[in-house]
């Protein structure tokens, strides 16, 4: 489609996913508070969580499989 005929604010237009905007107020709260063990239940102290940073690294533990548009298991081109 193109950019300079579609004059849709998505900002406000009706059905626009506002998703991404929450986005900073969860980092915000996992660098302050840490994130929740689902293994541990919904009520854990601060000694039970871990504190998110920048220097934290995601280490794919949950094996979560990320799906392409068409369903298929997206791999890495060098795997």
């Amino acid at each position: 489609q193109d950019a300079t005929k579609h004059f849709t604010n998505n900002a406000d237009a009706t059905g626009a996913q506002v998703g991404s905007t929450w986005k900073p107020f969860v980092l915000a709260a996992a660098m302050q508070y840490g994130v929740r063990d689902p293994k541990l239940g919904p009520d854990q102290d601060a000694s039970q969580r871990t504190v998110v940073s920048p220097e934290s690294i995601y280490n794919g533990d949950n094996k979560l499989r990320i799906k392409n548009y068409n369903g298929e298991v997206w791999r890495d081109k060098d795997d």
